[in-house]
């Protein structure tokens, strides 16, 4: 398996696709990509999105003490640069457990925040209260929630408003990218953030990703659009002038 720097997707060879599950029979996740070899339902090695993340999920783990190094070492590089606080975008409970364990030890010597990812709402509040939110303990906090709409522009999987030149992954035409989750479900997702208090940071490439984050802020708004909530966008690389103005 090789996987792409992005983490939004990987090429396996046969005997990867059979070892976590894909065959012709497997069914695309939405968002999810699953390149097929043409002219069948093979898949053809390109795995990426939503049908990528169970692979990541099973992939080997490192003990305790490696996290507990890495924490160190990837602290090392931020304060190297000069840059005193780091951030952990789309964090699992594992992720969010070993850096609180890091600044339960004392291991933390710049600040770090994580971002909960929106699938581990439920599980993220079983654990903490929203009062939890938002407060350094020994430079460790969480800051908010992680909503990611759509993929990445080099993947072929950002969403715009407007079809791809050449085509979407698997050779698609008029191909527009895909969101990781539908209008209706992001607009919950957010409402869901906004009834308990809290920030939530959008990961959005394409214009019509940046369009969703949009339309999921003013239904989740309650009318009252201009509160101080400080919602993000993250990426916004594609954003056309008019949501700007």
């Amino acid at each position: 398996m090789v996987m792409h720097v992005s983490l939004h997707g990987a090429v396996l060879n046969s005997k990867a696709l059979e070892q976590f599950g894909f065959s012709e029979k497997t069914e695309t996740p939405p968002g999810g990509i699953i390149v097929r070899k043409p002219g069948t339902n093979k898949p053809y090695g390109l795995i990426m999105e939503t049908a990528f993340l169970p692979i990541f999920s099973q992939l080997p783990k490192p003990t305790e003490e490696e996290l507990l190094q890495q924490i160190k070492d990837g602290q090392m590089i931020y304060a190297a640069a000069g840059v005193t606080t780091a951030q952990d975008g789309a964090a699992h409970l594992g992720d969010i457990q070993i850096v609180q364990k890091g600044a339960d030890n004392k291991s933390l010597f710049i600040d770090v925040v994580s971002y909960p990812f929106i699938t581990e709402f439920d599980t993220i509040f079983k654990l903490y209260s929203a009062d939890d939110f938002g407060k350094y303990n020994n430079r460790f906090k969480l800051g908010g929630i992680k909503i990611t709409i759509d993929g990445s522009p080099q993947g072929r999987t950002a969403l715009f408003t407007t079809p791809y030149l050449t085509g979407g992954p698997s050779g698609e035409e008029n191909w527009l990218g895909e969101s990781t989750f539908s209008q209706d479900e992001v607009n919950q997702m957010l409402k869901n953030v906004y009834d308990k208090g809290l920030q939530s940071t959008f990961h959005a490439n394409g214009d019509g990703a940046i369009d969703m984050c949009i339309k999921a802020h003013e239904f989740a708004s309650n009318g009252n659009p201009t509160k101080e909530r400080r919602t993000t966008i993250i990426h916004s690389q594609f954003v056309r002038p008019r949501p700007i103005r």
